[in-house]
């Protein structure tokens, strides 16, 4: 059936003519056999790529994306088809998030992974990528879908993240061919797939025309939730997600609001690392950042000791792994016995 159905999709039907191949009761109907040794050659390619090919009728498809208006034929997927088979969401927003943006989708995506969910997203710079490591960081399973194909990931530089996914028990997905490159009208569709497969989305950071927007339009299409993180007024990645909550979105403040909407129990939380080892003045920093989010600034001003000596214990904090860093020279605190293994530069872009 899988090798019928992606003889189906090499000839590239149109949406009325996957429509009418699924209403078929899950039979596709017949293709010449020129097509569907051709579908058998590249089925076979791909697994040498360490690609499986996911048709619609597969037990291992998606199940919520299955029910959508316009389900992908065939899915391409790197890594454990599993790694949704527990309650998923959605977690997107803006590629250009502030510093408060990227640490609350961070945060959130931990303790959610933490509480097996498993986080979906587009593996595109920001918030996305936030989620992506926040949910690793939790040693949790998180969805990466791309807008082209597994040979031409974009954004290049986050190859070394879609491996830990993969690593970590997570996939990567995609409805294109693995040489298919990045197109703009590409990612929209992208979209869909983010939110159809999962049971609800969340939006953290984002503008009045940010892409994620259009995330939480394809679940409103599919009467799935769709809930925010409201941002401060003003701000250039807030528009979009306040206007959301404006329109009736549920405001998120933590895991737990996201775990009650999911109808899902809230596991107790980890005993935080002890920190006794440390010298006074780094423990003193990490009192001060708790949970939260501060700047250098703020943490010199806070801190008992001068700003050079605050420097350097931020400094051997982010190289131990107690605190991440964020653009403007932030600072959270982050779990140290997660270590980053795919390249990431916090001050630059996560």
């Amino acid at each position: 059936m899988s090798d019928v159905w992606l003889a189906h999709w090499l000839q590239r039907p149109g949406k009325r003519r996957r429509r009418e191949l699924w209403e078929q009761g899950g039979q596709a109907g017949q293709v010449p056999e020129p097509w569907l040794q051709r579908a058998r050659k590249l089925r076979k390619t791909w697994q040498e790529r360490e690609l499986q090919v996911l048709s619609l009728p597969d037990a291992q498809y998606p199940a919520l994306l299955r029910g959508v208006c316009d389900p992908p034929m065939v899915l391409l997927c790197q890594g454990a088809p599993s790694a949704w088979q527990r309650p998923c969401l959605a977690l997107v927003g803006s590629r250009a998030a502030t510093a408060y943006g990227l640490a609350t989708a961070r945060r959130l995506a931990r303790e959610l992974a933490a509480n097996d969910v498993c986080i979906v997203s587009g593996l595109a710079r920001g918030i996305d990528a936030a989620a992506h490591r926040g949910a690793l960081d939790a040693g949790g399973h998180t969805v990466a879908v791309l807008g082209s194909g597994h040979a031409r990931l974009y954004p290049r530089g986050h190859e070394g993240l879609a491996a830990r996914i993969v690593e970590q028990g997570g996939a990567v997905l995609s409805e294109h061919r693995p040489e298919q490159g990045p197109r703009p009208f590409l990612f929209p569709r992208r979209n869909r797939v983010v939110a159809g497969m999962c049971q609800a989305v969340l939006v953290v950071a984002a503008g009045a025309r940010s892409g994620a927007l259009i995330t939480a339009d394809w679940a409103l299409l599919e009467g799935r939730p769709v809930m925010a993180v409201p941002g401060p007024i003003g701000s250039i990645d807030a528009g979009g997600v306040n206007r959301l909550i404006q329109q009736g979105a549920p405001l998120v403040r933590d895991a737990a609001d996201v775990l009650a909407r999911l109808q899902l129990p809230v596991r107790p939380a980890a005993a935080p690392p002890a920190d006794q080892q440390l010298p006074a003045l780094e423990r003193a920093l990490l009192a001060l950042l708790g949970e939260g989010l501060l700047s250098s600034h703020q943490l010199i001003e806070q801190a008992p000791a001068s700003v050079q000596k605050v420097l350097a214990a931020l400094t051997r904090l982010e190289l131990d792994g107690w605190v991440e860093s964020y653009p403007g020279r932030y600072f959270c605190r982050r779990v140290p016995s997660v270590q980053a293994q795919d390249g990431e530069q916090h001050a630059l872009e996560v």
